[in-house]
C-alpha cells in the first residue's frame, strides 16, 4: 500500500492524496447505505450482511481496518434501524439538471415492536419542507409521500444537496438524508452542415 501510494504521489502530487482516504470511507459509506435501503424497499421481508468484517490484503472493503478498527463511528450507522426513511427516485437516480425537480417519494420502512400512529414526516429539500401524518402497522412498508420540489439552478459548478428526512412518532425518532447532485443543463449543439463522403455510407 505505501508502494502505491508512492506512486500515485509521485503522479498526482500530495494534494489529492490528502484527502484519498476521507472520500473513500464517504463513497464506501453511501454505497453501502445505497443498496441496503433498495433491499429494504424492493425485498422488504428479506434480510442482508454486510460484508466484509475486516480489509484483507487484496481489497480494503471491511469494516474494520487491518488493525481492527472500526471505518465509521457508530452514528454513522444511525439511519439503520427496524424504522428506516427510504427515498426512491426515477431509476434511483442521484443527479438532475439544473431546471429539473426532485420528483419521486418517500417511503417508510417499519419492522418495529408497535404500529406507529400518526407519525409526523418531514422532507427538507433546498429549504422547502414538505410534511405528512399518518399511521403503519409493524412490519410493513408503505409510501408516505410524494415528492415534487425545486432544484436550485446551475450554471457552471455542480452542486450538491442534500435531501433530509424525519419522522417522529410514539416509537421513535428517525431520520435519514440523501446527498443528491444538481449539474449544468446540458447545452445542445449548434446546428450546422453534416457532411457524408460518397462511398461510405451503407
Amino acid at each position: 500500500q505505501r508502494a502505491w501510494l508512492e506512486r500515485m504521489r509521485a503522479i498526482g502530487g500530495a494534494e489529492p492524496l490528502a484527502t484519498l482516504e476521507l472520500d473513500a470511507s464517504r463513497y464506501g459509506m453511501l454505497m453501502r447505505k445505497f443498496q441496503a435501503e433498495v433491499f429494504r424497499r424492493e425485498v422488504p421481508q428479506g434480510g442482508y450482511v454486510m460484508s466484509v468484517i475486516r480489509d484483507f490484503p487484496l481489497a480494503a472493503m471491511g469494516l474494520l481496518d487491518c488493525l481492527d478498527q472500526p471505518k465509521w463511528p457508530a452514528i454513522d450507522w444511525a439511519w439503520q434501524r427496524d424504522t428506516i426513511c427510504l427515498l426512491r427516485t426515477e431509476d434511483d437516480r442521484r443527479s438532475f439538471a439544473s431546471g429539473e425537480r426532485l420528483q419521486g417519494s418517500l417511503w417508510v420502512s417499519h419492522h418495529g415492536v408497535k404500529a406507529i400512529a400518526r407519525g409526523k414526516l418531514e422532507v427538507t429539500v433546498n429549504g422547502k419542507t414538505v410534511r405528512q401524518i399518518r399511521s403503519q402497522d409493524a412490519g410493513t412498508i408503505s409510501s408516505w409521500l410524494d415528492l415534487d420540489l425545486p432544484l436550485p439552478r446551475v450554471d457552471r459548478q455542480p452542486e450538491r444537496v442534500i435531501v433530509r428526512a424525519r419522522l417522529k412518532s410514539g416509537v421513535g425518532d428517525f431520520r435519514n438524508e440523501w446527498p443528491v447532485w444538481v449539474v449544468p443543463a446540458a447545452k445542445a449543439p449548434a446546428p450546422g452542415l453534416v457532411w457524408v463522403e460518397p462511398g461510405l455510407a451503407t
